[in-house]
């Protein structure tokens, strides 16, 4: 088999665009599977005009078999790093509140957010805690009102789910982020809302964010919040909250 470009494609097929930029006249396409999990595709493309064979066929097949398995296990592989990073990092939060010992809830929250933006490349962190109808910054003491509804951290708060700002860069630029890349993150336990948390501006030489980083965050965000529930809690059993 003679053909002018071999395409490898994870997760989707090339576009009409690319295809007609390459001249492709002939396609030959498999998907790449394995344990019944698709992955994505793997073809042969050619500039010419030509009839594919059945040892074509057999060919392509045999090679997306082995490279389906190969991809399955790299993903597999990255999947296990991840999930360890993750729980390391819960741990991490978890130990910072039980030696606070629900007496420094606030400078806790900053610790493990300031923790989690390191964790996913974020140059700058910002978290709120929620009280009455204001969201108190942790690190600053400063307040901000429910109603400046055109702020995202009150936005995020206020419909419980999360946001990301300049997912794709633009020309004109966020009102809040400028250019920047943000991740906002409320944080709610047993349907509590707490507060919210913001990340922004990505560190420079440091892998794309995806997808899969979203909803990592998510989980993390998800822990977080159990976590700060039960701190609340305790200061709340303690006295230190008022219950009315």
């Amino acid at each position: 088999m003679k053909a002018r470009l071999v395409s490898l494609t994870l997760g989707k097929i090339p576009t009409r665009s690319h295809l007609e930029s390459k001249k492709v006249r002939a396609r030959l396409l498999t998907q790449l599977r394995s344990r019944g999990i698709f992955s994505g595709f793997i073809e042969l493309q050619h500039c010419d005009t030509r009839l594919w064979t059945e040892l074509d066929f057999t060919i392509l097949n045999n090679v997306a078999a082995l490279l389906s398995i190969v991809v399955q296990q790299s993903f597999d592989r990255s999947k296990i790093e991840m999930d360890a990073k993750e729980m390391r990092v819960i741990n991490e939060i978890g130990n910072i509140f039980r030696e606070s010992c629900g007496l420094l809830t606030q400078k806790s929250l900053a610790q493990s957010v300031r923790l989690i933006s390191e964790w996913m490349n974020f140059a700058h962190a910002r978290a709120y805690l929620l009280e009455k109808a204001l969201l108190i910054d942790v690190e600053t003491g400063e307040s901000l009102e429910l109603t400046v509804r055109e702020n995202p951290f009150v936005e995020v708060c206020e419909s419980g789910r999360g946001k990301i700002v300049n997912a794709e860069l633009t020309n004109a630029g966020d009102q809040f982020f400028g250019h920047d890349m943000a991740l906002l993150l409320p944080l709610i336990s047993k349907g509590n809302r707490l507060g919210v948390f913001g990340l922004w501006q990505r560190l420079p030489k440091k892998p794309r964010f995806r997808p899969q980083d979203r909803e990592l965050a998510l989980t993390i965000a998800g822990h977080l919040s159990d976590i700060l529930y039960a701190d609340l809690n305790i200061r709340l059993v303690r006295g230190d909250i008022p219950t009315a």
